[in-house]
Parts: C-alpha cells; structure tokens; sequence
C-alpha cells in the first residue's frame, strides 16, 4: 500500500503575505508549538505551524533546540494552566530566541500583561482572536525589545491559512468555533466568543482535499458541533453531506444533549461511513445539580438520548464528560452521578473536579467543595467508570471489528493501535504495511481502556485495505487524553 507520506510544506491554503523581515529572519530557524487542553486547541495549533511554515521556519524535531517557541494555552481549569506555566519556565523557554504566548488563556482580561509580568523572556502575547494577525505580532517582536500584548475580541481562524496537520490519516476539521450556551462552570464563551458556524460549502471544501491527499477519516469539531447551521445547512445536512464526499470515516465532537435530536442519530445509523459514536457530556446524574449548572435537561432526558442512541445503534459506544464537587454537591448528589455511570456503562469519559474559573457564575456561588472531598468523590467516580467501560467492551470479545490502523506502532514490537467504528481503541499485531488502512480484526480480549485482537487476512488475499495517498499529509501519532483532576 501507499502511506500517507511526511511533508516538510504545510496544506496549501490562503495564507497571508510573509513579510520579507520575517521571511529572513525564519530562514535557518526552528519552530515548536505546544499545545494544551481540547481538540479545538490541538486544531488551532495545526494552523499556527501551518503559518510558521509558510513563513519558512522549519519544525523543530522532539528534543531538538527551536528559536521560536509558540505556547497555545487552555484555561478550561487551573490544573492545565499550571502545567502550561510549568513548560514556560522549562529551559527550552528561556533559551529561545522568540517565545509567544496564545489561545483561551490569554484571552482573559489581564492575562496578557500578567502573562508579560510573570515570564519577562515572553515576547508576544495575544488571545483567539489573533492568528490572523500572527505575522504582524512577529513582525512588531523583531522590530523593537519589550513584550507585545495585545487584547481583542474572540474572533474564528480566518478561512484558508496552510494547516501543519498532525496526521497522514485522520484529520481535524473545525466547523464552529465558540459557544452561545452560558452553563454556569464554562468559561468557553468569554474565551471563545458567541457560536460562529462555517459556510458548509467551505467545509465540505475541506474534506474533499483532504480526501484528495489520502486521508480517511475526518473529526468534525466545535464546541457544540449539534447546533451547528451554517449556509442553510443543519448539522445532520452538513454530516449527511460530509459523508457523501466519499471520506471513508466521519467523526464528531461535541454534542450538548439538548440539541441532539432523532434525525441525527438516525442518519448516524443508516450511514455506514459515520462513526457509531457519540460523545455526550452529562456532568451530573442529578438534577438539582444540573439546573444549578444551567445544563437546561434533566437526568431523564438524558437517559432518554443515551436509549434511543443504542437502540438504533446496539454494537455503538456513548462517551462522556463529568464533573465532580460542583459548588453545593451533596454526598447525595455525587451518588446519583456515580448510580448514572453505572447505568450507562459509558465506553470511556473524562472526569474533572470542579475548578473555579473566573468570570463564570459558578465561581462565586456559595457552597464550594474543598479540595479533599473533590479529590475523594474524584477517585470514586474514577473506580467505578473503569469497572463500567470494562463490562460495556467485553460485549466485543469474539466479534471482528473494522480498524481504522493509526500512524505509529504503540510501543510493543509490531504492536499497532487502531479504533473501531464505535471510537474503540483497538490494540493488534501486525506490520507497518497495514499503517492507514482498514483491517477486519477478532477481538480476543478487552479491558476498560479498550480491545486487544488478531488481524485477519482479508478475502482474496493481500494486505489490507490501503489509501492510496499522493502525500501531503504529516504522518504522527495522536494519543488518548487521560482522565484528569483540575483543582
């Protein structure tokens, strides 16, 4: 078969003038971009390597030295801010030449100059609504000594910058970009800005080359990608259209219960090419908490979505998001939560202790957990969704599952990683041959963090399914994200 081949040039797309002082000043020079907290993130890091390549710096390899280091932040809980501060203070920090500091953290009022105060080696500093105007913020870096910072309104990428893509064969594709919803915890709308959707024709432009340089699955993304309309389109229109490009596997993430509606999840059954997956957060089992939360569904109707999802959908996977210790949380509370994983058997979840964020209405509600009972109810709720996700992938064992093959072995000697089409992480023997293919594989084992099994031969002999990829697309590897507490 044909890989999916390493490219040192970024997607083709609109990227802005490079202007000739940063031009010749990438020349020679190395580039790294770390990126923190959810898909939309790692997205936006995609794009701003694009437009570092563009400008011709080249990617720094791991441990490799790069005189310009962007730092893409998260401010979904303290516990990824601290990290991110952590990397800053790193030598790899201070020792580069230029460093820039962006995303959801930045965004918030003061963060700029705290940012600027705090780390003086820090030389650019603006939020969301700045990629579009990353070579200017460069350009004013060279020019004179002192930290850049600068504060605008949340805004979406502009259409068309080079992406860097972090995957020959899966790629993410962001339809919306922030949130009209106000839940209580979320700082997601002062960072991101109200909801704005994509032109569907400008999505499905997307997909198609993607298509074109050999990839096979794409993710679509937003903060609530279910109240997506945009052209006209709804989001059962645009995933029915994005399945008809031909791409052979089409992802999504994420959807608020309120807005996933029948039609949806009936199109996702009918639809071979459209993962039998949904990832709905719930946040609480119990609705005291949820009406607190502002989540506008209750634990019924909830249920309700989860029942008609596996039953037009049986051999599908539901993933979650909860969080434990909200401000007021009773021992009670917690309970109906842990008695709702139980109930579902959510294939996985992430879990978070409730970390105040400033700005939102949560933050300064009466009521708030300490710290040592987030972490107690933390560990329980952990316990008992790993005991929960194990029943729900023993119901694979001694099935044939179709795998989407990911780019990179997973450590063990001709071990490769892979999912299903239920989103389940699939752990097999096999060469690098089978790399971005599809491969029919027996189940003969699982546990709570997915499946292990044997490939089988495909009919007719030969390797299995291949893309056929003209290259274009960086081949690397994409890990899952582990459950985390955010104190």
């Amino acid at each position: 078969m044909t890989r999916p081949t390493p490219s040192a040039a970024p997607q083709a797309g609109g990227a802005p003038p490079v202007p000739d002082e940063l031009r010749g000043y990438a020349r020679g020079r190395r580039y790294r971009v770390l990126s923190y907290g959810c898909h939309m993130n790692e997205h936006d890091g995609e794009a701003y390597a694009g437009l570092l390549e563009a400008a011709g710096f080249a990617r720094a390899a791991p441990g490799e030295a790069a005189e310009l280091l962007l730092v893409n932040t998260c401010c979904v809980c303290r516990t990824v801010e601290l990290r991110m501060e952590e990397d800053l203070r790193s030598v790899a920090a201070r020792d580069a030449e230029l460093v820039v500091v962006c995303g959801c953290l930045t965004q918030r009022q003061g963060e700029a100059r705290r940012i600027a105060r705090e780390f003086p080696f820090v030389r650019v500093v603006f939020g969301t609504g700045g990629m579009g105007k990353l070579y200017g913020r460069l350009c004013e870096a060279l020019a004179r000594r002192g930290a850049i910072h600068a504060w605008e309104e949340p805004a979406p990428a502009p259409e068309g910058l080079p992406m860097r893509r972090e995957s020959g064969v899966s790629a993410l594709v962001g339809i919306m970009s922030g949130c009209d919803r106000r839940c209580a915890y979320c700082v997601v709308p002062l960072v991101r800005g109200r909801a704005v959707c994509r032109d569907a024709e400008a999505v499905l432009a997307e997909v198609r080359g993607l298509k074109a340089r050999g990839c096979r699955e794409v993710t679509l993304l937003g903060q609530n990608v279910a109240a997506y309309e945009g052209g006209g389109a709804s989001f059962t229109r645009l995933l029915e259209l994005v399945s008809e490009t031909g791409m052979d596997r089409v992802r999504f993430y994420t959807a608020h219960p309120r807005d996933v509606s029948r039609g949806l999840l009936e199109l996702m059954a009918r639809t071979p090419s459209i993962e039998k997956h949904l990832h709905l957060p719930v946040e609480s089992g119990s609705d005291r908490v949820l009406r607190a939360m502002g989540r506008g569904y209750s634990r019924r109707d909830y249920m309700a979505t989860v029942e008609a999802f596996y039953g037009l959908m049986p051999d599908g996977c539901v993933s979650t998001d909860a969080i434990v210790g909200f401000p007021g949380e009773t021992e009670g509370d917690f309970q109906e939560t842990v008695s709702l994983f139980g109930q579902v058997g959510f294939a996985h979840a992430y879990l978070f202790a409730y970390s105040p964020r400033e700005g939102t209405a949560a933050a300064a509600a009466p009521g708030q957990v300490g710290a040592q009972v987030k972490r107690e109810r933390f560990s329980r709720l952990a316990s008992v969704q790993g005991e929960a996700a194990a029943r729900r992938l023993r119901r694979f064992t001694g099935k044939v599952e179709r795998v989407l093959v990911g780019e990179q072995p997973c450590g063990e000697h001709r071990l490769l990683c892979g999912r299903t089409s239920s989103a389940v992480e699939t752990l097999f023997h096999g060469g690098p041959e089978l790399i971005g293919g599809f491969v029919d594989v027996l189940v003969t084992s699982s546990d709570e963090r997915g499946l292990r099994g044997e490939a089988l031969p495909p009919a007719g002999g030969g390797g299995a399914e291949a893309a056929a990829s003209p290259g274009g697309l960086r081949s690397s590897g994409r890990g899952r994200t582990c459950d985390q507490t955010c104190d």
